[in-house]
């Protein structure tokens, strides 16, 4: 068996095209079984448990810090939300889409710490750094494997779903922060006329339209809200698509899927607890995951007081004293002049003002924030295992499977 850094090497030295051209679905982990048609097949393998480096390379290839971005915007007032570099995109680079992992020990989220230079990786020293840093990212959430009953997943997905010996990494996102992000920068930069487009109502910032203000064009609420949740919604599958081909290189199984209940899935009905969110109740009578007590907190009541808290909150993070546009941050800076952050303008006390009435309507019309889609949602996941290839070798052809899978348990655990 190889050692750690022989193993990160290889990876680095497989090539992305290749990894492109030969990722597959292996969707039968070892234990697992088939009763329907097409397929009959009950596997007699022991399921065998991801090794902590192979759970640590799937979150840093899923979540990991980077180094810093570039943050090479031509605006005057900064949309960035964060200097942290990750291995995915983010809108605005928000850093409130998490990775959460849950294998048979525990739900965990992967929250790795800040880099330490612009570019964390510059040698093949560096690549270390995806074990060591791991230790001290993982946050347990849950003790043991979560129960998930099967009426929260659709029956072809029944077969595989949190079972034994399988890891499933779910990027959960907060789409509160860059919502807050958008709102504010249309007040301060934009100037967007957002009406309510369910009454017709301004969203509270009328007196802002009448004298002249809010001269930009008019922006449907609804349309703003479905935007923000597009934009944070891709992050999630930025996320899945990489630790795909992060395990096709290290030569596992998995599958990308969808197919849950999130509703369920968070705990919110009497059928299961599942992960323990806490749901409040809108005007719409409908049950609303806002987040996980001491774990992640949306920018919404009860975590705030009210929605001008919320405001406040978010204007300390980015624009406080020592908020990455404050005049004491101490973080890592993308510039060479380590001055430019402060040297940013940021947005003034009016436009701290209109984002407080415009959160302040919403809320108060709909009895949530944002109106009309959830705070927080889990909408793809990647399920990563080792999987039976008896199974495969039966029922596909020989070039389906890869070298790199036929030599996995050899390579990573010593075994034949």
């Amino acid at each position: 068996m190889s050692s750690e850094k022989q193993k990160l090497d290889s990876l680095w030295n497989y090539s992305l095209f290749e990894a492109l051209a030969r990722r597959r679905g292996f969707r039968l982990p070892r234990g697992c079984k088939i009763t329907k048609a097409p397929f009959g097949y009950i596997s007699d393998k022991e399921p065998i448990p991801l090794s902590e480096l192979e759970t640590a390379i799937l979150c840093w290839t899923g979540h990991g810090v980077t180094g810093t971005i570039t943050a090479d915007l031509d605006h005057t007032t900064h949309f960035m939300n964060s200097f942290i570099g990750r291995t995915h995109p983010n809108p605005c680079n928000d850093q409130h889409q998490e990775l959460m992992y849950i294998d048979d020990t525990g739900a965990y989220l992967y929250r790795p710490k800040e880099p330490t230079r612009n570019v964390e990786f510059q040698t093949p020293e560096d690549r270390e750094k995806i074990i060591t840093s791991f230790k001290d990212a993982k946050v347990k959430m849950i003790d043991g494997r979560p129960q998930i009953p099967e009426i929260a997943l659709m029956k072809s997905n029944y077969f595989n779903t949190n079972k034994p010996g399988t890891t499933a990494f779910m990027p959960i996102v907060d789409v509160s922060y860059e919502y807050m992000n958008v709102v504010l920068g249309s007040c301060a930069f934009e100037r967007w006329q957002i009406v309510d487009d369910r009454n017709g109502e301004m969203c509270g910032l009328k007196k802002w339209v009448d004298n002249g203000y809010l001269n930009g064009p008019t922006v449907p609420l609804s349309w703003l809200e479905m935007a923000a949740f597009n934009a944070c919604m891709s992050t999630a599958h930025y996320m899945v698509m990489n630790i795909s081909l992060a395990a096709t290189a290290m030569g596992l199984g998995g599958w990308h899927y969808g197919g849950y209940v999130t509703l369920i899935l968070l705990g919110g009905t009497p059928l299961t607890n599942g992960l323990g969110f806490r749901f409040i109740t809108g005007k719409d009578k409908m049950p609303t995951p806002v987040g996980k007590d001491g774990f992640i907190e949306s920018l919404c009541p009860p975590y705030v007081k009210d929605m001008s808290e919320a405001v406040d909150k978010f204007y300390d993070m980015k624009f406080g004293s020592k908020g990455h546009f404050g005049k004491d941050y101490v973080g890592m800076s993308p510039w060479k002049d380590k001055e430019m952050p402060k040297k940013i303008e940021i947005p003034d006390a009016q436009s701290k003002e209109m984002a407080k009435v415009f959160m302040s309507y919403v809320y108060d019309t709909y009895g949530r924030c944002p109106a009309f889609v959830d705070p927080i949602f889990l909408p793809v996941a990647y399920a990563a295992h080792h999987p039976d290839l008896d199974f495969y070798e039966k029922y596909y052809p020989e070039e389906m499977v890869t070298d790199t899978i036929k030599d996995h348990m050899k390579v990573w655990h010593g075994k034949e």
